[in-house]
């Protein structure tokens, strides 16, 4: 049975957010994954969508090396995109040998539904992250909200994320359903935790060591805070 964790406790099977920003990610590994064994991908691309990417400075292979020193990502199909970019290219099935995995930076609904302003502040917030068999289902959802909020944002609406298994496939996948909408007064807040959400769902993987151990040598890159990240 599929559960769903904060903080390392079991809460379910699925839980209620209010969506306060989003991001895109990109990971390419030279290796195949060793189960329990944690590893920083060999190259790897962080924004705030997918279109424009390339490879983060810290990355220590950065892949599709231009000669004016660039790794750009590119888009499957496109010209001058990055060969591991591109669909049928995945060790296992038809996907892409670079993995995408969008972000989502989300606060728990029973957290900021009824509260007050000062309350609303100090709530903790959660990075969600969304497996590639799942990118799908999330634009399927972020679209009918064209219908459902006042101004088609995702921002608006409180949304119900449930982990299931997927239909006929191994694996599982994450479904969304609109619940509510955000009340007004949590809005301000949601609007300014933007900017803090999209810079923490950027930093750059730990550089770690053939042992999982993180390098102490790493670099930060300036105006992020300590990398996170784990396989």
């Amino acid at each position: 049975m599929l559960e769903s964790k904060v903080d390392d406790a079991e809460i379910g099977q699925e839980i209620e957010v209010a969506m306060i920003e989003t991001a895109w990610s990109k990971q390419y590994y030279e290796h195949e994954y060793v189960q329990g064994k944690a590893a920083t991908p060999d190259c790897y691309a962080l924004g705030s969508k997918e279109e424009g990417l390339v490879a983060h400075p810290n990355c220590r292979s950065p892949q599709n090396k231009q000669t004016d020193g660039t790794s750009p990502c590119g888009m499957p199909g496109r010209d001058g995109s990055c060969p591991h970019n591109q669909f049928r290219t995945a060790r296992i099935g038809k996907g892409k040998r670079c993995t995408d995995k969008p972000r989502v930076m989300v606060a728990l609904q029973h957290d900021v539904v009824g509260k007050d302003s000062e309350t609303i502040k100090k709530v903790s917030c959660y990075q969600l992250d969304i497996p590639a068999a799942s990118i799908g289902n999330f634009g399927d959802y972020l679209t009918s909200l064209n219908d459902l909020t006042p101004h088609a944002n995702f921002r608006e609406a409180l949304t119900r994320v449930r982990c299931q298994m997927r239909p006929g496939a191994k694996g599982h996948e994450l479904k969304f359903e609109f619940v509510d909408l955000v009340p007004r007064q949590v809005m301000p807040w949601i609007i300014s935790r933007g900017p803090l959400a999209l810079q923490q769902m950027t930093q750059p993987f730990p550089d770690l060591g053939a042992d999982g151990q993180e390098q102490k040598d790493q670099k930060p890159v300036k105006g992020q805070g300590a990398p996170k990240g784990r396989r």
